[in-house]
């Protein structure tokens, strides 16, 4: 199934001051939407099908990345559903994810992450990731792993988790 993707995935940004993604739909691709050291963005109403790796990626070595995701629907990721490595002020909120391989939502590293009113159905199924690749993040439903120096001295909180429903 790899080999049938292009490699990189549906839609990459890197590097931006701004971006919004707003009612783009992604099938059969390796990654659906990635951002990568973006200052602030938005993908709503959005949608990624069947991607080898995450639906959505945010990767951030930013401060002050103020990145939203809302309304979204993620089917069949063989990875995680959302997943968000780095960065600061982001909200993850009203999606759905359903049958990602790996965890539903995953946040590596992240600060002042908020997760709220998203539901995952049918996720972290198998130890592996569409690459094949064992113990491809699959921790939980929603899982969170800190990790690394603190660029925030003393953040109010790390992960905020409310309010989701996980089956």
């Amino acid at each position: 199934w790899q080999s049938s993707c292009v490699d990189g995935g549906a839609l990459r940004v890197e590097n931006a001051l701004s971006v919004v993604i707003d009612d783009c739909h992604v099938t059969d691709s390796e990654r659906g939407f990635q951002l990568t050291s973006v200052q602030s963005g938005l993908i709503r109403y959005s949608s990624a099908t069947r991607t080898v790796q995450a639906g959505i990626h945010l990767l951030s070595n930013a401060i002050g990345a103020n990145i939203f995701v809302h309304d979204n629907t993620i089917r069949d990721a063989a990875n995680n559903g959302i997943r968000v490595v780095g960065g600061l002020n982001q909200t993850i909120s009203n999606n759905v994810v359903s049958g990602a391989w790996n965890s539903g939502i995953q946040m590596i590293g992240s600060k002042l992450t908020t997760i709220s009113h998203n539901g995952i159905s049918g996720s972290n199924k198998v130890v592996f990731d569409g690459n094949g690749i064992a113990s491809g993040d699959a921790y939980a439903g929603i899982a969170g792993v800190p990790y690394g120096s603190d660029p925030v001295a003393t953040p109010s909180f790390v992960y905020k988790i409310v309010s989701n429903t996980v089956t």
